[in-house]
């Protein structure tokens, strides 16, 4: 995170501290993180190599280590990990403590070729 700050309880820090897990969890450190962005702008810029993709690349790097996320730049990360498929879950409960979970499973992210396998996450 930038700055050392404390991502907060607002949507855009819960953002962040998911960010953060998934990294974690799939043991994305920032080398690997910057090597998934290099080739994220490469194909969306279709290897394109000037200023523009220069400053493509730093713009995603400052939006996925701000300390506030938003839900674009948090699709954007998910797309970044060229994953195969996203399953999102929510749980809530009642001021009665009744439990309700809704879930939703996303297989936009199938972008990916099998030659680029070995940077995917």
């Amino acid at each position: 995170m930038a700055k050392n700050e404390e991502p907060t309880s607002t949507p855009e820090g819960i953002l962040v501290r998911l960010k953060n897990k998934l990294c974690l969890e799939t043991k994305i450190d920032t080398f690997t993180l910057r090597t998934l962005i290099d080739k994220f702008v490469s194909t969306t810029l279709q290897g394109e190599v000037s200023s523009k993709a220069h400053f493509a690349k730093v713009n995603i790097y400052n939006e996925l280590t701000s300390s506030k996320m938003t839900i674009k730049v948090f699709f954007k990360f998910l797309r970044i990990l060229n994953l195969k498929k996203i399953k999102f879950a929510i749980t809530v409960t009642t001021l009665k403590d009744t439990e309700y979970s809704v879930f939703e499973e996303v297989n936009l992210f199938t972008q990916r070729s099998d030659d680029h396998d070995d940077k995917s996450v």
